[in-house]
């Protein structure tokens, strides 16, 4: 193997570990220790791929934009070339499906990392009222665009709706870590977050829909 292979496959390992340590004990309680401990390397090995710990929290920030921007551009050419539903709700899980699948494997552990640090952390804190939010409103308003342009939903202040249903989807969120770590189980709140966007659609509906 290569030197620069070999270099690039022991920076992914420490990505890795520091996005699941990130989770597990928070960014501030994990220590550079810690990781050289979880990559079997020599602390000082670290700063051969990092020059510190703030600098895994920018890279695990930049994976996560990078993620979303792919994710968006995925979203842009089904505007263009997906098919036409015959119902907003279809609409709706297809594109949010497109979208969810098209993010790296992991986005779902770094979202956990963002929604712990975000009033600790002002790197992150800025990263979820700037991007995340950003992001989030502008797919949900494409994807409303969309669906009035099919007639399957009246028109509205796209970006204003964008944004109060954003609003909607973070509290949801918030509410259903809670309830997991009450033991609620996955199918139960997907049924919950589902049962909220169908509600919020059909706020939308053309009356002929």
């Amino acid at each position: 193997m290569k030197e620069k292979d070999q270099e690039k496959t022991t920076r992914e390992r420490i990505f890795e570990a520091a996005v699941m340590l990130f989770a597990q004990k928070g960014y501030h309680g994990t220590s550079m220790r810690d990781l050289a401990r979880a990559v079997g390397l020599k602390e000082s090995s670290l700063y051969n791929h990092f020059p510190g710990k703030s600098s895994l929290l920018e890279a695990v920030l930049a994976y996560q934009l990078e993620g979303f921007q792919a994710a968006s551009a995925l979203m842009e050419e089904m505007e263009e070339t997906g098919p036409v539903f015959n119902d907003p709700v279809e609409l709706w899980i297809a594109g949010a499906g497109a979208f969810m699948e098209k993010l790296p494997p992991l986005t779902e552990t770094i979202g956990l990392i963002l929604h712990n640090e975000m009033f600790l952390d002002d790197q992150c804190g800025r990263f979820v009222l700037h991007e995340l939010f950003r992001v989030r409103k502008e797919l949900t308003e494409k994807l409303l665009r969309r669906m009035h342009a099919q007639g399957l939903i009246r028109y509205c202040d796209f970006t204003k709706t964008a944004a109060q249903y954003v609003h909607m989807l973070h509290g949801l969120e918030m509410e259903n870590r809670l309830r997991r770590l009450e033991g609620a189980g996955v199918e139960e709140l997907q049924a919950r977050l589902m049962e909220q966007i169908v509600h919020f659609i059909d706020g939308l509906r053309n009356k002929e829909n």
